[in-house]
């Protein structure tokens, strides 16, 4: 893949589509050590942007996702996939490993800090715990 497919792949993408084919077609390319140096501020740009956007929206929905048990569950359970697919491109060849591990802790700081504050909040909205029982359970499962 080129210098122009890479960024029309990651154009696409930043306009919030998860589409799993590209990703695929991303993880799946080998890594070109002459577009590389160009690749990674893109990628890194691409990351912060689409988790930005999911915290953000999570957030947003806070009122709606705590008003019923049952779009809580929804929710979290979009924010989990949605948290997979960023944790993927994170994971992309073209990213050296020196980066992807300061990406990934960085990522995993943001994503763990935003499961903290749903807790708070449905702490204080719920006292029998079923809330915050909820979103430990749909927690995104860290491999390393």
């Amino acid at each position: 893949m080129n210098y122009q497919e890479w960024l029309d792949n990651i154009q696409k993408l930043e306009q919030n589509q998860n589409d799993i084919k590209i990703l695929e077609k991303l993880e799946n390319e080998e890594i070109n050590n002459d577009i590389q140096e160009m690749l990674v501020p893109k990628l890194q740009l691409l990351i912060t942007k689409k988790t930005n956007y999911i915290i953000s929206n999570l957030i947003k929905e806070i009122e709606i996702m705590y008003s019923d048990i049952n779009q809580l569950d929804y929710s979290l359970v979009k924010f989990k996939k949605d948290v997979s697919f960023i944790y993927r491109l994170i994971n992309l060849k073209q990213i050296p490993n020196n980066e992807q591990e300061y990406i990934k802790k960085k990522f995993k700081e943001d994503i763990e800090e935003t499961y903290n504050i749903l807790k708070k909040e449905a702490d204080l909205i719920d006292y029998t715990g079923a809330f915050s029982q909820t979103i430990t359970n749909n927690e995104y499962k860290w491999s390393d």
